[in-house]
């Protein structure tokens, strides 16, 4: 009896009984939630990291002078100035202290973008191929 009712709904609806219960048994389309949180997530939680705690303990066992810029409403800008002995025994760390906590922001935040434009890119790509 109950495979009737389906039969009978499945001619309403335009299809087969057995293409439906076909349907119905297939796997979910996985969301891309995670994709789209490594792209957007992972370089900012990058640059929170440097920002955060690499930078500062990097220019504490360096021995940096702390230069503090602005107090307004979008928070100060942070970056460390070296004496010429340690800019020639690390130019490389030095040079990375030297820029701004505003500077690594932004470089995370262009990294989320180019990698958000590489994955749509990427999904672009496969739709078109699939078509």
């Amino acid at each position: 009896m109950v495979d009737d009712l389906a039969e009978e709904r499945a001619d309403r609806l335009g299809g087969s009984a057995q293409g439906r219960r076909r349907r119905l048994t297939l796997k979910p389309r996985r969301p891309k939630v995670l994709s789209a949180n490594l792209w957007l997530i992972g370089p900012l939680f990058v640059g929170v990291l440097l920002n955060a705690v690499i930078r500062p303990v990097m220019a504490d066992r360096l021995g940096g002078e702390q230069v503090v810029t602005g107090a307004g409403v979008r928070g100060r800008d942070v970056h460390w100035v070296f004496d010429a002995p340690t800019q020639g025994e690390h130019p490389l760390a030095t040079v990375f202290l030297g820029w701004s906590h505003g500077q690594i922001a932004l470089v995370a935040l262009a990294a989320a973008v180019v990698l958000g434009l590489g994955e749509w890119s990427i999904g672009l790509l496969r739709r078109r191929g699939k078509g």
